[in-house]
């Protein structure tokens, strides 16, 4: 049932990108009172005006510098890398850190160590933990999306205040995580019986996931609260139709998969990223020049 119902949806988004430049005005007025409300009114596109914006989120030019403002370098990850280093972690032979080891756990680190880790030092470790690919089986619901097509951009820190001093336990945090959505489209196209050209005209082959939510400490678990979720730097307003669309096609039913879930499972990067390296608080005293970030105490 749901492979017809999303081959039908892709057939028909086809014709209507097909036909929209002939269209007079009435052809147009009949797309947007029957034709997109009977065919994609179960995915939120009511009308004409809603399926050109979702149409218009997906395929505005992209620049990052533009939603990206926090960004780490490769001086930030050789930072981060050394004061992991000096603590214990383990290293390759390149003198890089080994990802695959730390989460084995097979190394001896200092018993109770401090390491001090600003939020671009911290984004850049956790996106060389997607890269090697330890993450996969800590993010199980995340399987469909395939998190080694994933890079983490950035991560922004803010701590939330008690009166004049800071709360280690609750901060706003925001990710940014682009996506590469080559295999995403195979693996669609070949779940939901969908030609693949059809869904190359439709979904680009990058996209970008800004997310945004509350962490806050609650007992050995992290409590996330007014989360949000933007695609391509857009707001959520605009970004909503499409990242419900995406979801209807990318997971099963069953997953019971919706935007707030989503932005959890995504945030999962950080929580079981640094759950690898120790216990967390956070801080807005990282160097002298008082930067945002972490006081990881090692396990």
């Amino acid at each position: 049932m749901k492979r017809n119902k999303t081959a039908r949806f892709f057939i028909t988004l086809l014709i209507i990108l097909a036909i929209l430049a002939s269209l007079g005005v009435g052809g147009f007025f009949l797309l947007d009172k029957v034709v997109v409300p009977k065919y994609f009114g179960s995915f939120g596109i009511n009308n004409m005006q809603d399926l050109t914006q979702m149409m218009g989120t997906l395929y505005t030019s992209k620049n990052e510098s533009k939603f990206i403002t926090n960004p780490y370098t490769a001086a930030d990850l050789s930072s981060a890398e050394n004061k992991l280093k000096l603590v214990g972690f383990p290293t390759l032979e390149t003198g890089r850190l080994d990802y695959k080891a730390i989460a084995e756990g097979s190394y001896i680190v200092e018993s109770d160590a401090e390491v001090k880790l600003t939020d671009k030092e911290l984004a850049s470790v956790l996106n060389g933990m997607l890269a090697s690919g330890i993450l996969s089986e800590k993010l199980p619901n995340l399987k469909y999306i395939n998190t080694l097509n994933m890079e983490l951009l950035e991560i922004i820190i803010t701590p939330f205040k008690i009166v004049n001093n800071i709360d280690p336990n609750s901060a706003k945090i925001e990710l940014a995580i682009k996506i590469d959505t080559t295999s995403l489209k195979n693996q669609i196209a070949d779940e939901m019986q969908t030609p693949l050209f059809l869904l190359n005209m439709i979904i680009p082959k990058t996209l970008y996931i800004n997310l945004n939510f509350d962490l806050t400490a609650n007992g050995e678990n992290w409590e996330y609260t007014n989360s949000s979720i933007r695609i391509n730097g857009k707001t959520s307003q605009q970004s909503e139709i499409l990242m419900n669309l995406l979801i209807k096609f990318i997971f099963p039913e069953e997953d019971e998969m919706t935007m707030d879930k989503l932005n959890t499972e995504l945030g999962g990067v950080l929580i079981e990223g640094v759950d690898l390296l120790g216990s967390i608080r956070f801080s807005n005293e990282i160097y002298s020049t008082k930067q945002n970030g972490v006081v990881i105490t090692l396990k």
